[in-house]
């Protein structure tokens, strides 16, 4: 099609035409193309189901194994694209992304990373830190810390106890509703938002369970002995993360997951971890570069 439109012609690639012009030709002087014979079509030659077209000085065929045939990629451009010529050249106008609300996000964003700006984790970027967590029905998309708070970032609150010398990522208290009440603080919390939105200490048992059942299509209930798999919902080796919901048949215990992700109740002195949430209202702007979602503040 594009040598007759050139052209003026009426090949047909199936009669094996010999054709010219540098558009079609390997140029065999060059470093690059000089081991070449051929670039292939990828197209079957209609006789032999082993052998495939190829363009050398002609339209041919060989086998499919032949390793002195070069590959030739074409990219299709969409008929929007925009561009200039310069010098002779024609040059693509990459268009620039336009941000939308965060609450476009849907269930099969759940578990993708998404950059609030804070550097919480440790590691050099701030790309890998949060990850979608779940939309409620208003649009508000909630963010989970992607791993165990480190116990030397947990807020100086009244009643909770840490240790980050023998125990560098727990959070824990001697009374159930303080520590709840302590991680729902969002006022404490709040810098983990980064001016974003709220945010809390840990999910609730509620919010945990809306987001698996979301991801997974299930109709599950969170309850004490419940085990549910993936890494967005794993805990740490040798850690369990808080959830902020008490355990209804005793006073003293609460929810949390360990063993990896095995939900059950425990006393408010186990040793485990905090694990933020922010909240993120719908009429955030969010972009999607490279597979990370990015706040536009």
């Amino acid at each position: 099609s594009s040598y007759n439109t050139k052209n003026g012609t009426n090949l047909v690639y199936t009669s094996y035409p010999t054709i010219d012009g540098d558009l079609y030709i390997p140029d065999t002087t060059s470093a690059a193309n000089n081991t070449c014979g051929g670039y292939w079509l990828s197209t079957p030659e209609y006789r032999n189901p082993d052998t495939v077209l190829y363009v050398n000085s002609n339209v041919s065929y060989d086998y499919y194994n032949d390793p002195n045939k070069c590959a030739r990629p074409v990219v299709a451009l969409s008929s929007d694209i925009q561009v200039e010529k310069i010098d002779g050249v024609w040059t693509v106008a990459v268009p620039e992304k336009t941000p939308v609300p965060i609450s476009s996000v849907n269930y099969s964003n759940i578990g993708d990373y998404i950059d609030l700006g804070n550097n919480i984790v440790g590691t050099e970027a701030t790309t890998d830190d949060w990850r979608i967590f779940y939309k409620d029905g208003d649009g508000t998309v909630y963010a989970i810390l992607a791993d165990h708070l480190p116990a030397n970032q947990v807020p100086y609150l009244d009643g909770l106890v840490t240790n980050p010398t023998e125990k560098p990522y727990s959070v824990w208290s001697t009374n159930r509703d303080i520590l709840i009440n302590e991680l729902k603080n969002t006022t404490a919390w709040n810098s983990f938002a980064n001016g974003i939105g709220t945010a809390t200490g840990a999910p609730t048992g509620e919010l945990l369970m809306n987001s698996y059942n979301a991801k997974n299509g299930t109709k599950l209930e969170y309850t004490s002995g419940l085990s549910i798999g993936g890494d967005l919902y794993y805990s740490k080796e040798n850690y369990g993360y808080w959830l902020a919901s008490p355990f209804a048949e005793d006073d003293n215990r609460l929810m949390g997951v360990s063993g990896g992700t095995f939900i059950a109740c425990y006393p408010s002195y186990t040793s485990f971890s905090a694990r933020p949430v922010v909240s993120i209202p719908m009429y955030r702007q969010v972009e999607k570069v490279n597979g990370i979602w990015t706040i536009k503040k």
